[in-house]
């Protein structure tokens, strides 16, 4: 009786475990999963596929991303989306580098532009085995030659910058070409290979609205302010006390500081005499600074106390009377050639900390004489030179260039209402179609408001993707600010775009594929009164920058890998196998899932049945 009671426990234990389904955790040596991962899937899809085959000789691959994988192998001249993803430790796999051809390793350019403005191009070239060769970079827009530059190639590895610039006309998108050749290939018999790169310049019409406030009539502010009136890019709007209760105004400028809509409509404050300004004045600046994140430049023509120097930071400040006018050499686009003078030097002691110099004055201790502070996501921009207004007249030019310089560029900085930008490594504005883009989207008023507890951010987000050329209503919809953004279109023409939040208050972000046609489209998005386009070129042969190799391989030993050749795949297999092998992979498994569980429950209950039907019990 003792066998077939233990047969039938048996098999009643049996049932009774894979009814539980049991797991359990083990640590067992098996081959090493790793993840391959094309890092621009439309380019290096047949790269990543033909290492994946040789590392499924001696590990298990999985082709893409996989958070629990020991090893990821980045394979390309680039890093795809998210790349802070891949499983570490991660090795890049990059490809053959062309001897005797010129490759365009970096575009800079800026993403907008105003109209009628010089706007500079800065190619980077890389070249390999042509020294002596001639190389040439052409940049054009739309099949229109706007620059071209020639360079001597003296090394037989040598990186070239090469500067370009062409003037914006029409306001809209203006998709721009980089091409570079090396003219001395053609010795070898073989035609010149030419390498290209593409980006997108929106050229706004909208100028720089910028706004002069003097709490009395001040020399070095009207200097200022007639160098910025002469240049086309600027809406100068100004009021000046002339008198107690009588102010001159040109333009359209708030009555007061304290008028917070009104003052946000500009890009940019310039306060003369700042020594006049009250204290509710110095609040309303600040506020200006950290909720609009606008600029505000201080122009002092004397070494005057007052509410303003607590916005500076500075903890105490000297004079310096100099008998012959000194140099002022600033530093930055437009400026680095330009000269101030000045004989009276209002300077902190010392310079406030996260302040940085914007101008020097020449001399051994190099003086910063104009400075700038960060206030919130503003800038506050200080200039020590009281009297270069009275030695503008050695150079002029350079005095009115410095500061339409330093004031554009200032403006320029000042975040819009509404703000669209391409969140995706290395995007230029420019996409084959049918690629993949991410878009962030930002709205300044909730990105730079103060937190309140227990509230939230809300409004209508309208947002839409329609061809450039098309007259269509704007794509609409509403969500709330805090949940997501969302966008359904009202036009057949216009493609309705989700935006979803990006974890800052204020910042949303969207994937969204290319359109299947060439062409120029624009990503449009408004919120209230504010709006903003960001344009996209879509070309069957778009090409952006590859990331330099050198900077791959400091990223990939700071993710704990290294940098291989694509020819160099044995050394590869060989370094995996040595960091790979040696490790034990934890495996949860479930033994009762196993369909061999199903013969001894079933031997053991049919032992029982047979003894006990040969015995005749029921």
């Amino acid at each position: 009786m003792i066998a077939p009671r233990l047969a039938r426990g048996a098999a009643l234990a049996i049932a009774l475990a894979a009814l539980l389904d049991p797991a359990v955790t083990t640590a067992r040596r098996s081959a090493a999963t790793v993840a391959v991962v094309a890092a621009h899937p439309a380019a290096d899809s047949a790269r990543a596929e033909r290492v994946a085959e040789r590392l499924e000789e001696a590990f298990t691959i999985v082709r893409g991303r996989l958070p629990t994988a020991a090893a990821s192998v980045l394979v390309g001249g680039g890093l795809p989306r998210d790349a802070s993803t891949l499983a570490a430790p991660v090795f890049t796999v990059l490809p053959e580098a062309a001897t005797g051809a010129a490759t365009l390793i970096d575009l800079a350019a800026p993403a907008t532009a105003p109209a009628h403005a010089r706007v500079p191009v800065v190619a980077t070239v890389r070249v390999r085995g042509a020294a002596g060769a001639q190389l040439q970079v052409t940049l054009s827009s739309y099949d229109a030659s706007l620059d071209r530059a020639t360079a001597t190639i003296d090394a037989p590895d040598q990186i070239v910058r090469v500067p370009l610039a062409f003037v914006a006309g029409t306001p809209g998108p203006h998709a721009l070409r980089v091409e570079a050749s090396l003219e001395g290939a053609r010795a070898s018999g073989r035609p010149a290979a030419v390498d290209h790169l593409d980006h997108v310049v929106h050229v706004k019409a909208a100028l720089w609205n910028v706004l002069f406030v003097d709490g009395r009539p001040a020399w070095p502010s009207t200097f200022v302010r007639r160098a910025l009136e002469q240049d086309p890019r600027f809406a100068v709007s100004s009021r000046v006390r002339t008198a107690p209760g009588v102010a001159t105004e040109a333009g359209d400028p708030p009555a007061r500081l304290s008028d917070a809509v009104a003052l946000d409509a500009f890009d940019a404050v310039v306060v003369g005499a700042p020594e006049t300004l009250s204290e509710a004045d110095v609040a309303a600046l600040e506020r200006y600074l950290r909720r609009r994140g606008g600029a505000v430049v201080l122009l002092p023509d004397r070494a005057a106390a007052g509410p303003y120097r607590r916005l500076t930071g500075a903890a105490s400040w000297a004079t310096r009377d100099v008998v012959t006018p000194v140099e002022i050499r600033g530093s930055g686009a437009g400026m680095a050639d330009r000269l101030l003078r000045a004989g009276e030097l209002l300077l902190p002691e010392p310079l406030p900390g996260g302040a940085r110099p914007v101008a020097w004055a020449a001399g051994p201790d190099s003086t910063p004489v104009v400075w700038r502070t960060p206030v919130g996501a503003g800038r506050l921009i200080v200039s020590g030179a009281l009297d270069a207004w009275r030695h503008r007249g050695a150079d002029l030019a350079g005095f009115e260039a410095f500061w339409t310089a330093l004031i554009g560029a200032a403006a320029a900085a000042s975040p819009p209402p509404l703000e669209l930008n391409f969140a995706t490594a290395g995007a230029a504005g420019v996409a084959a179609p049918g690629g993949r883009l991410d878009v962030e989207l930002t709205i300044r008023a909730a990105a730079l408001a103060a937190p309140v507890e227990g509230g939230s951010v809300s409004g209508r987000v309208h947002a839409g993707l329609r061809p450039a050329a098309s007259t269509a209503t704007r794509a609409s919809g509403s969500a709330p600010g805090a949940n997501g953004a969302d966008a359904r279109p009202d036009s057949a023409t216009a493609t309705p775009i989700r935006f979803w939040p990006a974890g800052a208050p204020g910042r949303f972000r969207a994937t969204l594929s290319a359109p299947p046609r060439p062409g120029t489209y624009l990503i449009e998005a408004s919120a209230d009164s504010a709006r903003a386009e960001l344009p996209l070129v879509v070309r069957e042969d778009a090409a952006a920058a590859p990331a330099d190799p050198e900077l791959l391989t400091a990223w990939a030993a700071s993710r704990g890998g290294a940098a291989f050749q694509e020819s160099e795949l044995e050394a590869l297999v060989a370094e995996l196998r040595e960091r790979l092998d040696s490790t034990r992979q934890r495996e949860v498994w479930h033994p009762m899932r196993s369909p061999w569980w199903i013969l001894p429950f079933a031997l053991l209950l049919g032992g029982e049945w047979l003894w006990r039907r040969r015995r005749g019990l029921a």
